[in-house]
């Protein structure tokens, strides 16, 4: 599914990556774009994907999951950003949330409170 929509992706990886770069204190990333949650977040505002089963925390659980493991976090700030493999399993756990139904049962046959 991500490989039909890749270069839809990428477009809004390259709008979003590094919009809010002042906030950021990174120096030592060599010029990789990185995205931080503010800027995630701001996806989910302008494609207006928040609503019941989407909500911030769910946003953010889904920015902090994509995350790989960094071993010392004191060393670095890379544990606050992420790159754009992650962001795609960041969107990939968004739709998870938006979608509460188990893989390969309909929809109909869960209503709403089941799916919560």
């Amino acid at each position: 599914m991500l490989k039909k929509y890749l270069n839809f992706i990428k477009s809004v990886w390259n709008e979003y990556a590094d919009s809010r770069k002042v906030e950021k204190k990174l120096t030592n990333l060599n010029n990789v774009k990185t995205m931080n949650l503010r800027e995630f977040c701001d996806i989910s505002i302008e494609f207006e994907l928040k609503d019941q089963l989407l909500s911030d925390r769910e946003i953010n659980m889904s920015f902090n999951l994509a995350l790989m493991t960094i071993p010392d976090e004191t060393v670095s700030e890379k544990y606050m950003v992420m790159s754009f493999v992650e962001f795609l399993e960041g969107l990939a756990r968004m739709a998870e949330f938006k979608s509460r139904t188990p893989v390969g049962e309909r929809e109909e046959a869960y209503v709403s409170y089941e799916r919560e």
